[in-house]
């Protein structure tokens, strides 16, 4: 785990400071950096992604929606967010 020197920011509903310890994920092939003990629901309000319409794997692993709140996300997690699209 880093301590990253971040400025205070908001993730989700938590307010983060500098002195926070975060952990490194990759979302969507994108590296992330994000607060220790960030669950599901946490990463999606941080990417202004809302919940409907979604699924969610980590580390190739579907995570059911009635388990974002209580999924915690590990330093070097790969998160795929795959989001349903309206088409014709």
């Amino acid at each position: 785990m880093n301590v990253s020197p971040h400025r205070i920011t908001n993730f989700g509903t938590k307010q983060i400071s500098k002195d926070e310890i975060m952990i490194e994920i990759q979302v969507n092939h994108e590296t992330k950096e994000i607060p220790t003990n960030s669950n599901l629901n946490d990463l999606l309000k941080s990417l202004d992604i809302l919940g409907d319409g979604i699924a969610i794997a980590i580390n190739n692993e579907i995570i059911t929606k009635s388990a974002w709140n209580n999924t915690l996300l590990d330093n070097k997690d790969n998160v795929t967010i795959i989001q349903a699209t309206q088409g014709g």
